[in-house]
């Protein structure tokens, strides 16, 4: 159960993720609409959104590879964090942002892989 969980919750950062990189840099009105206009604020989220998607990359390679202690590391590093402040991006933006949504989809799914590992 536990590799099927990893394979979830770091498959998902990655399929959320690297599109949200992708129209953090194009720009461009969905994201203007999600994330407002082409600031330095936006661009660091994106690096943020980078960030997760590299490491979720990272943990997704190292399990099949043999690196069971890395793709761990990766796991319980990344997706406590990654619960914790989409908890609170509930806070601070409005409800109906999608980013909030998606947020707490993702923040499911990582409690459910964390309680099976853990």
């Amino acid at each position: 159960m536990f590799p099927l969980m990893l394979y979830l919750s770091l498959g998902a950062n990655v399929a959320v993720t690297v599109p949200l990189v992708w129209m953090t840099v194009r720009g461009g009105p969905a994201i203007c609409t999600v994330l407002g206009p082409d600031s330095p604020s936006r661009r660091l989220l994106g690096g943020l959104f980078a960030t997760l998607a590299l490491l979720s990359l990272l943990g997704l390679y190292a399990w099949p590879t043999g690196h069971d202690e890395t793709a761990m590391a990766v796991l319980l590093g990344l997706l406590p964090p990654q619960i914790i402040w989409s908890l609170t991006a509930t806070l601070a933006l409005p409800r109906r942002n999608p980013l909030v949504w998606g947020g707490l989809a993702l923040s499911v799914l990582h409690g459910l892989t964390l309680s099976v590992v853990l």
